[in-house]
């Protein structure tokens, strides 16, 4: 098993959830079978992904991916951008998550004894 399964397998034996956001998301979300668009995607890293949502699931490990997402046309500051609820739609880039996500994520952060932030 890889180093970085051992490690995070670790890290689930410790919570109760994990919140997930930025450009990660869209590995795990791709792993899911969820449209990403043109998002940063670590193609290599799917099966690793897969297999951390498996054994969250299987530890009863909430494992949070974005529900809305902030996306944008490209990668630069005058690029169209808007709010994208559930997958990204292709010719579209997921650059972070939106409004609902941020919202729900604040929630569950705020009932947390403790928060590990990377």
């Amino acid at each position: 098993m890889p180093a970085a399964v051992l490690a995070l397998a670790d890290i689930l034996a410790r919570v109760d959830a994990l919140l997930v956001g930025g450009g990660m998301a869209y590995t795990f979300l791709a792993a899911k079978g969820v449209p990403i668009g043109s998002s940063k995607l670590e193609a290599d890293r799917v099966p690793l992904a897969k297999e951390l949502l498996a054994q969250a699931a299987a530890r009863k490990v909430a494992l949070h991916l974005p529900t809305d997402h902030v996306v944008a046309d490209r990668f630069a500051a005058d690029a169209k951008h808007r709010i994208e609820k559930g997958a990204v739609p292709d010719g579209w880039m997921g650059l972070d998550i939106g409004p609902e996500t941020s919202a729900a994520y604040a929630r569950l952060i705020a009932s947390a004894g403790t928060v590990l932030w990377n």
